[in-house]
C-alpha cells in the first residue's frame, strides 16, 4: 500500500482503484488503527447499560475518596458515606450514560485506567484497610473510642472482625474477576496471597481477650466470640460452616501462596496450636498450605529427566 494519500473516487467506492474492503483486508484493522492514531481494543464492549455501568463504576472506584473497593463503591451509599463520595457516585453514573453513547470514551478510559493499574491501587487500598484495621482495634482496646457517637464506626472486636471477613471476600471476588476476564492472574495472585497471609498472621496473633484489663469503663463482652478476634473468627466456625480465608486462599496458585511466605506460614500453624482451633480448620489450613505444596514439589520431580545409574566402569575410577 501506499504512503501518500489516497485520492478517492468521485462515488466513494475505491481508494485509487482499490475498493476499502480491500485495503482493510491488507492492512488488517490494528494496523490501520495505529496508522491514524485511533483506539483499538479486540475485546467486546459491555452489552447493555448494566454492564457498561458495573464495568465504568469499577475503573473509577481507582480514584474513589474515601478509598472504597470496587465492590464498595457500586454498592448503595451508607450513613458513613461522605458528600465526596456521593458527588462521585453521581458523576461515576453520567459517565456510564456517557460511555454507553460513545464507545470511544469508553476504549480511551481502558487505555488510561489499565488493569495493571487497577489491580496496583486495589490492593494498595487493601494492604492499607489491613494495616487501619488492626491499628483501630489496638487503640480502641488501648484508649476506648475515638467517635462516641451511635452512628459513628465501630471498633471493637466484633466489628473488626465483620471487617477483615469482607476484605477477604473483596480479595477472593477480585482474584476471580480478573480469572474470569482472561487477564494474567499471576500478579494478582502474589498480592493476594501476601494480603491474605497477613490478615491471618494478625488474626493468629489476637488469640486473647482484648478487653481484660482495660481501663476506661466499658462493660465488656465475656463471650469470646466478642471479645476475641481469634475465636470470632477461626474459633467460632462450627463443622459445615466457612473457614475464615481458607476458600481464598485455596483458589490461589500455591507456589504463590508459599513465595516468600513460607516463615510466615509456619508461624501462623504454631498458632493455631491451641485449644480454640477447631481440628477442621487446622487440618484445613494443613491441607491448603502443607499437602499441596508436597504435591507440588512432587510434580516437579516427576516432571525431571530420572539420574541414570553410573556404569560400573565409573565405579572403578
Amino acid at each position: 500500500m501506499h504512503d501518500q494519500p489516497f485520492d478517492l473516487s468521485k462515488d466513494g467506492s475505491t481508494i485509487a482503484d482499490v475498493k476499502p474492503a480491500e485495503i482493510l483486508e491488507a492492512k488488517g484493522l490494528g494496523i490501520l488503527a495505529s496508522d491514524l492514531d485511533w483506539t483499538f481494543r479486540e475485546e467486546d464492549l459491555p452489552e447493555g447499560e448494566e454492564e457498561m455501568h458495573d464495568a465504568v463504576t469499577t475503573m473509577l472506584s481507582v480514584f474513589e475518596p474515601q478509598d472504597a473497593l470496587p465492590g464498595e463503591f457500586k454498592c448503595p451509599e451508607s450513613p458513613l458515606t461522605s458528600e465526596r463520595s456521593k458527588k462521585y457516585q453521581e458523576f461515576a453514573a453520567i459517565f456510564a450514560q456517557y460511555a454507553l453513547r460513545d464507545p470511544g470514551l469508553y476504549l480511551q478510559m481502558c487505555k488510561i485506567i489499565d488493569t495493571d493499574f487497577q489491580i496496583r491501587v486495589f490492593f494498595d487500598k487493601v494492604e492499607s484497610r489491613i494495616s487501619q484495621t488492626f491499628t483501630t482495634l489496638d487503640e480502641y482496646i488501648a484508649n476506648g473510642p475515638a467517635n462516641t457517637s451511635a452512628d459513628g464506626p465501630k471498633s471493637d472486636v466484633s466489628s473488626c472482625a465483620k471487617k477483615l471477613t469482607a476484605l477477604v471476600d473483596a480479595i477472593d471476588e477480585f482474584y476471580q474477576e480478573q480469572v474470569d476476564c482472561g487477564s494474567e492472574p499471576r500478579d494478582v495472585a502474589v498480592r493476594a496471597a501476601a494480603a491474605l497471609i497477613t490478615i491471618l498472621d494478625g488474626v493468629t496473633d489476637r488469640n486473647n481477650n482484648a478487653y481484660e484489663g482495660i481501663q476506661w469503663g466499658l462493660e465488656a463482652p465475656t463471650n469470646p466470640a466478642q471479645n476475641n478476634l481469634f475465636v470470632a473468627l477461626i474459633g467460632a466456625s462450627g463443622p459445615g460452616s466457612p473457614l475464615f480465608a481458607m476458600d481464598a486462599l485455596r483458589a490461589l496458585p500455591q507456589d504463590d501462596v508459599h513465595r516468600n511466605h513460607w516463615e510466615t506460614l509456619l508461624r501462623i500453624e504454631q498458632k493455631l496450636a491451641c485449644p480454640e482451633t477447631p481440628a477442621e480448620y487446622t487440618s484445613a489450613f494443613r491441607t491448603v498450605v502443607f499437602e499441596k505444596r508436597k504435591r507440588a514439589a512432587s510434580e516437579v520431580r516427576e516432571g525431571q529427566p530420572k539420574r541414570s545409574m553410573p556404569s560400573p566402569s565409573s565405579w572403578r575410577s
